[in-house]
């Protein structure tokens, strides 16, 4: 599997155009400024300047003014954006004198156009300065031009001679991931099985899985002719203008394998789990283009990459000859944000996975009342004896939620199944290894899945009654 995988965080509120040019209501598409959602709304709304031109209204007239005419225009936004005082001296029209602006402090101003001069229709007004936002809903904005400065102060149809309407500010998510997912596979032809993978295409060697390519970076460079947005300061923000220096990546799956012999996750475990930075190859990576976990569990990796851009592959190197299981793996962002701003989490982004071409089967739900016995039985209709090994899971109490430990004995965990026979572990009190006498119990078979069934047997040995039930194959019952 080789796929591109965005972010939900970065997909919502996707606009096209440019963060940096004027928005014009005219524009066969209008194009509308992309303002950070992470930038903080205070009681006083955000205020958010105009250095650059990006939050320049423009629009056509669409209306041809003769000389000395003088007509009245009104522009209104959505009630959540306010023209301030800095917007008064900012309404310019070629070959047009504008008089002062009416309605500044609120979403809606108008004000009269004289013509110096004949101006077409498609005369550009435009609109500048500073805009504070007081919620992240998005804005649109319509021109209209009226006969008379009340119609103009009032606004609707009466009296409009000419009309443009559109969408004007959007906020959106200023940064993102763009993964690239592979999977690796665990070789049940391993010694011992599923210890090794498959080398494969995407950069899995034997001893290490190359489980995909990260990309963490500003919204712009996740997304394909996506603009970045803009914060307070009325320029595209970037990741270190939002993000802290102490911000991390998670990534989240299976990673028990990379413990110590002792169980622990210090020291090499740390190393063991690594981003090969840009396109260097897992073997290749040391030095600058390795980064380390900095933190290592048996269900997460965590990098301290602070507020930078992260571009590399995500490699995980088991310890030598432990069983790898397989595991779907994804990472999110933990954030630390900057004044001014609240960064938002990013992900949980899908990254790669291990798959198994053995067989796994499982007992759902294994149950051994006293005086009862239970087995499990597994057959090998190849021509190759086939070790195997039961891993289990314990369950609650009836009526409670407390997780009672059930296990079994070491000597009936591992073993082999002869070519063309039948494997029968029993279950009864010899081999129960807890006090629990309930739980699930997994089996995983070094072999081909169309060679191995399994079957899960109940027996009461005072009566003689027997109940069957098929093992499951994940993902297919």
């Amino acid at each position: 599997m080789n796929k591109k995988i965005l972010a939900a965080a970065i997909v919502g509120g996707l606009f096209a155009g440019s963060a940096h040019a004027q928005v014009n209501l005219s524009a066969t598409t209008a194009n509308p400024v992309l303002i950070a959602q992470e930038a903080n709304i205070g009681a006083d709304g955000l205020t958010v300047l105009n250095p650059g031109g990006a939050l320049t209204l423009q629009t056509n007239t669409n209306y041809a003014f003769s000389d000395g005419e003088v007509r009245y225009a009104r522009i209104q936004c959505s009630p959540n954006m306010v023209f301030p005082a800095a917007a008064a001296s900012a309404v310019t029209l070629t070959g047009a004198s504008v008089g002062n602006l009416n309605g500044v402090g609120t979403n809606a101003i108008n004000f009269s156009i004289t013509a110096n001069g004949a101006v077409p229709s498609t005369a550009v007004l435009s609109v500048a300065g500073p805009r504070i936002f007081t919620s992240r809903e998005a804005v649109s904005c319509e021109y209209s031009l009226y006969d008379q400065p009340s119609q103009a102060a009032s606004g609707g149809e009466t009296g409009r001679i000419a009309i443009q309407q559109g969408a004007y500010a959007a906020f959106a998510a200023s940064y993102g991931y763009n993964n690239t997912v592979f999977n690796s596979v665990a070789s049940v032809e391993a010694d011992p099985s599923f210890s090794d993978f498959l080398t494969n295409t995407t950069g899995t060697t034997a001893n290490t899985a190359r489980l995909g390519q990260i990309l963490f970076n500003t919204r712009e460079n996740v997304l394909t002719d996506a603009d970045q947005p803009i914060g307070a300061a009325g320029t595209a923000v970037t990741l270190a203008t939002i993000l802290g220096t102490t911000t991390r990546h998670v990534v989240n799956g299976d990673f028990s394998a990379a413990a110590n012999a002792n169980g622990t996750f210090t020291g090499e475990a740390l190393t063991r789990v690594f981003v090969a930075t840009g396109t260097t190859t897992c073997a290749a990576a040391t030095g600058a283009t390795r980064v380390n976990a900095t933190a290592v569990t048996a269900t997460s990796a965590t990098f301290a990459t602070g507020n930078g851009v992260v571009a590399g592959g995500l490699c995980y190197t088991p310890r030598d000859g432990v069983a790898i299981p397989a595991s779907d793996y994804s990472i999110s962002l933990a954030p630390v944000s900057n004044d001014g701003y609240t960064a938002s989490p990013a992900g949980p982004s899908a990254v790669g996975s291990i798959t198994r071409d053995g067989t796994e089967l499982q007992a759902p739900f294994v149950q051994v009342p006293a005086g009862w016995l239970a087995r499990i039985a597994i057959s090998n209709t190849g021509t190759s004896d086939r070790p195997y090994s039961l891993s289990v899971l314990s369950a609650n109490a009836d009526g409670s939620t407390t997780v009672e430990a059930f296990d079994l004995a070491a000597d009936v965990k591992t073993g082999m199944i002869p070519a063309g026979t039948t494997r029968v572990i029993r279950l009864d009190d010899a081999s129960l290894a807890a006090a629990a006498r309930r739980g699930t119990v997994i089996v995983n078979v070094a072999g081909p899945s169309n060679t191995v069934q399994g079957l899960y047997q109940v027996v009461n040995p005072n009566t003689g009654l027997v109940t069957n039930h098929v093992m499951v194959r994940p993902d297919t019952n």
